[in-house]
């Protein structure tokens, strides 16, 4: 098993050989105008479109959530169309919502059928989750939600499955995604600062130290959730030693 030291390493090699080929073979300058000549013609669509904007964005999420789709940088591309504030709270919203709406089609529609792998896939994980969520919701889903012990979209069918109240769901949902969703849609917001305005040196020196503890942060909310969710019996740990 790889120590920290090694993953470390590994990703720092990972990295310095993306960076290198970036270098070799790719124009960064064009590649950043034809991106931001992108998100432009996004934020003037979206801008435009005024409250059907926001719509659109919940029914792509919509979508994404129930069917379990990869949506690669929609946060960020959100904060850079409507700023911080506004986009990491139209996320986390829809995010808690669309989650619900997963929620309720595991416990409604295909419950038995999920139930029952969920079972065969999880095994204790799942069984010591039911009891837990049946007795304290809210912070479970909570501590789900800030911990990557489950993927958020397997995580809304297997709670679904649960006794669990539904509005205890999306409330811990929607407090769980805040941090890293705010996180993200800063990511964009900064990045359209950038592109629009350009920045002095001391000004990039201070977004990068605040992208590092927001990030930071994150981690450190993520390894208490999990570490809690350990002492409730929620551990991730026996699953990937069963599939090695």
């Amino acid at each position: 098993m790889a120590t920290s030291r090694q993953k470390i390493i590994g990703l720092v090699a990972v990295l310095a050989t993306v960076g290198a080929f970036i270098y070799a073979f790719v124009d960064v300058p064009e590649t950043i105008a034809y991106g931001k000549d992108l998100l432009n013609h996004l934020e003037e669509t979206l801008l435009e479109a005024g409250i059907w904007g926001p719509i659109v964005i919940f029914f792509i999420y919509l979508v994404t959530t129930v069917f379990m789709l990869p949506l690669w940088g929609f946060h960020m591309t959100c904060g850079y169309v409507y700023g911080t504030f506004w986009a990491a709270l139209l996320i986390a919203t829809t995010q808690a919502i669309c989650a619900g709406a997963a929620f309720s089609t595991s416990r409604y529609l295909v419950g038995p059928y999920i139930r029952e792998t969920l079972q065969k896939r999880y095994g204790k994980k799942f069984t010591a989750i039911d009891k837990a969520v049946g007795e304290d919701g809210l912070r479970i889903t909570l501590l789900l939600r800030l911990s990557p012990i489950i993927p958020f979209g397997m995580n809304n069918y297997l709670c679904g499955c649960t006794g669990m109240k539904l509005s205890d769901f999306v409330i811990g949902t929607w407090l769980g995604v805040l941090p890293g969703t705010t996180a993200y849609c800063n990511m964009g917001s900064m990045g359209k600062q950038v592109l629009d305005q350009g920045t002095t040196p001391l000004q990039k020196g201070v977004m990068a130290l605040g992208l590092v503890a927001a990030l930071a942060v994150i981690k450190l909310l993520s390894d208490l959730a999990t570490n809690a969710l350990k002492e409730a019996g929620i551990d991730g740990d026996e699953d990937t030693k069963k599939t090695k």
